[in-house]
């Protein structure tokens, strides 16, 4: 039983491991994004949009974005890790 509840918290692990890693790539694609028009479009950030430049919106929306982002990975993970959990309780009652 020790054996098969290590496993699964090494298969929990790299779950929650690959979960972060899409998020964080998806987060880093937006993020260079808005540096690439920050380097090389500046002109386009300077854009006045409702009153405030386009790239303080931007700015703005990246950090709102990066809450979302981080709400997804701790909704999902309490999943990944209850789903582990009664997996691991359904081994041990069949055990018994």
């Amino acid at each position: 039983m020790k054996q098969y509840a290590s496993e699964k918290v090494d298969q929990l692990y790299r779950a929650k491991l690959r979960l972060g890693l899409k998020l964080l790539t998806a987060f880093a694609t937006l993020y260079f994004m808005f540096v690439f028009l920050q380097v090389f479009k500046e002109e386009w950030l300077a854009m006045p949009v409702a009153g405030v430049n386009l790239g303080l919106i931007l700015g703005l929306l990246l950090i709102f974005i990066s809450v979302i982002v981080a709400l997804i990975f701790h909704l999902c993970s309490c999943r990944l890790e209850r789903t582990f959990s009664e997996q691991l309780q359904r081994v041990a009652v069949e055990k018994d």
